[in-house]
């Protein structure tokens, strides 16, 4: 479903999912009430949401839907200061306009993907019960089993805020992150932003190339140019940027398993 004021919006929006064949657009609404109706009465896998609408904005719409929401939410908006509120409601992702073809692609794949594993997971629960339905009653295990947990979606981007303002960080742009008490340094090529988040939780985060090569300091993998072994001393790695990072022992060994696995 496609929830945006403006038509030319609305028609980009179409155009792209046409060219996906694994989508069918339900239909679109110009208003956060009609919104809130279709999304009732249509029941869609996925929401492309503006934010700013006549008729109930999109963190509007998506507070009226309160937990019967099921969608996948995409926002789509010209604001980049709602960025960290759209991820405080759960929305997969933010696509700030103008957006290119790349942008899109690379959202709607991971909303197809969430889709794709909901489905699964809710096959296996019907199925479960339909083969705990014709086996004979049995009492009740002593420990049951914890329910399971969908594996969390790596982020692609990071919201650092900052003197009143949100800026929107692209994962795959950072070399590495340094640690700094409850913040970190999101180290780019050529520039740094300061994050307010603990290494630990923003590693939890992360795609799975970034490594933690020492106790402080988190590598991008893929912005690896050579790795340094010295006979004496600790190894290093070199970045794409020049710039040298010392690796630890343990750091070693992490390294090496992910970039084995990467050849």
């Amino acid at each position: 479903l496609v929830v945006d004021d403006e038509p030319l919006a609305r028609a980009t929006l179409r155009i792209l999912l046409a060219g996906d064949p694994d989508a069918v657009c339900v239909g679109e609404c110009a208003r956060g009430a009609d919104a809130v109706r279709q999304i009732t009465s249509d029941d869609p896998d996925v929401v492309f949401l503006d934010v700013q609408m006549p008729g109930g904005n999109g963190f509007e719409v998506l507070a009226a839907l309160g937990d019967a929401r099921r969608a996948e939410v995409i926002f789509v908006t010209a604001f980049d200061e709602h960025a960290l509120r759209a991820f405080e409601v759960r929305a997969l992702d933010y696509l700030l306009k103008p957006f290119d073809d790349g942008r899109f692609e690379r959202a709607f794949a991971r909303a197809k993907a969430r889709v794709r594993t909901t489905r699964l997971e809710v096959l296996a629960r019907q199925m479960g019960a339909l083969v705990d339905g014709a086996r004979p009653s049995a009492p009740p295990a002593a420990t049951p089993l914890p329910p399971s947990t969908p594996m969390p979606v790596p982020a692609t981007r990071i919201v650092v805020r900052s003197a009143g303002k949100s800026t929107l960080v692209d994962v795959r742009e950072i070399e590495y992150v340094e640690a700094e008490d409850y913040y970190v340094h999101l180290h780019l090529d050529g520039e740094s932003h300061l994050h307010r988040e603990p290494m630990r939780d923003l590693e939890d985060r992360l795609p799975g190339h970034f490594v933690r090569i020492h106790r402080s300091l988190l590598v991008n993998a893929e912005r690896i140019r050579e790795l340094r072994t010295p006979t004496r001393g600790e190894p290093s790695v070199i970045l794409k940027s020049g710039a040298e990072l010392r690796v630890s022992r343990s750091g070693k060994q992490r390294l090496d398993a992910v970039l084995a696995s990467r050849r």
